[in-house]
């Protein structure tokens, strides 16, 4: 009855409403759930305490919300907006998460369903009447045969104590150099130690192999689909995942239907504007080369940000440049050609770049013959950034022009 009237509000496009009415429906769900685990119900506390409640008695339902820290549930907490927005007669726009809910209400009825299937096979046999709970919960729950994969999985371990899962989810060859691209979902995961972590994975496995390491929290994740929910979605899947350290780690909610919230626009003139300001320095009649690594470093990073968002609907923070240019091959391998130019410059100039980051008072020294193929590079990732923007129908012709 509660479904059916939720479904009604939905075809009114009566947001408040929907939210209010998937809320009873929720209640009513934890009411027959504590009945059947307790033997009595908490409606007198919120629903946050009542599901944190039930965990110890169903750790599966931990599956079916996402913690937006250590006491609330995401999507209870649009439940709570949507009641103050009622009450202020305010809108709420968060309607992109009303199949979320219904996924989240729909995994509560079947453990109900389940635990009623239970109990009656349990009061047909001999054996006493009891509900089972599952508090004994493994610490692995993918296996695998791979030496490689063991041993990232030791080593992100041994790094991370608060690791949850891990997803390795490319591999590819590039000049026979492997590179293996990683997410690791997990609470306090610095990027310092992930930086010693990439350097210990490549020493222990083999220098001819490189790592692609990205590591967010499950709430950050969450709280980022508006804009990041293509790159995540294509990652999150089974057959990518190698490690969890339980079975019971909850999706997120995903969005639906999905527009991408892009401000290419920023980041854009941003890598084009660091490109003509390279190649103003370099074209310089002076031969004035003072700075230029710097602004190739600003280029350079600029540049790769911008392609990985425009493919993925992502932007990278706090990488380093070898892994960025990893991830604009992932995104484009015939980029490869880039790499090879003028006998793999570019492969031998990305690494120093890291030590351009920083601004240092220092004289450069730089020969003609490397100020050239630089200047032929950012000449042609420019070309590269402009042709994907118009042919993916981000910019017109005539803004590019």
């Amino acid at each position: 009855m509660l479904l059916s009237q939720t479904q009604e509000f939905i075809k009114d496009d009566s947001i408040v409403s929907i939210f209010l009415s998937y809320e009873k429906v929720i209640k009513y769900d934890l009411d027959y759930l504590e009945n059947l685990f307790t033997g009595a119900s908490l409606s007198s506390k919120n629903l946050h305490q009542r599901i944190a409640n039930l965990v110890q008695y169903i750790p599966q339902i931990q599956k079916c919300f996402i913690k937006q820290n250590g006491k609330e549930y995401f999507l209870i907490s649009l439940f709570d907006r949507a009641r103050k927005a009622a009450r202020a007669d305010e809108s709420v726009y968060d309607d992109k998460l009303f199949k979320a809910i219904g996924i989240a209400e729909q995994n509560l009825f079947d453990i109900i369903q389940n635990s009623l299937s239970n109990l009656k096979k349990q009061i047909k046999s001999t054996l006493p009447c009891e509900i089972e709970t599952q508090n004994n919960v493994p610490d692995v729950v993918v296996v695998n045969n791979d030496k490689t994969v063991n041993t990232i999985i030791k080593a992100v371990n041994k790094k991370f104590e608060n690791t949850e899962e891990i997803y390795l989810f490319h591999k590819a060859t590039y000049d026979k150099n492997i590179v293996s691209y990683i997410l690791i979902i997990g609470q306090n995961m610095s990027n310092e130690k992930l930086k010693e972590l990439q350097s210990f994975l490549k020493n222990k496995i083999g220098k001819q192999n490189d790592f692609v390491l990205i590591s967010h929290d499950r709430c950050w994740i969450q709280s980022s689909l508006y804009e990041y929910q293509n790159f995540f979605a294509g990652i999150m899947r089974k057959k990518n995942k190698i490690y969890a350290s339980n079975p019971y780690h909850p999706q997120p909610h995903w969005e639906f239907p999905h527009h991408p919230h892009q401000d290419l626009g920023f980041y854009y003139k941003s890598a084009k504007g660091n490109g003509l300001q390279f190649l103003s320095v370099v074209g310089n009649e002076n031969d004035n080369y003072q700075g230029v690594p710097y602004l190739f470093a600003l280029f350079f990073l600029s540049f790769c940000r911008t392609y990985i968002f425009v493919k993925f609907c992502y932007l990278p923070n706090y990488l380093s440049f070898q892994s960025l240019w990893h991830l604009c091959l992932y995104a484009n391998p015939d980029m490869i050609r880039y790499q090879q130019l003028f006998d793999g410059f570019l492969y031998k100039l990305i690494p120093t770049l890291e030590y351009h980051k920083m601004l240092r008072h220092k004289y450069t020294r730089l020969e003609k013959e490397a100020i050239d193929q630089m200047k032929v590079i950012v000449e042609k990732l420019m070309e590269e950034l402009d042709g994907l923007v118009i042919k993916e129908g981000l910019i017109s012709k005539e803004e590019f022009l």
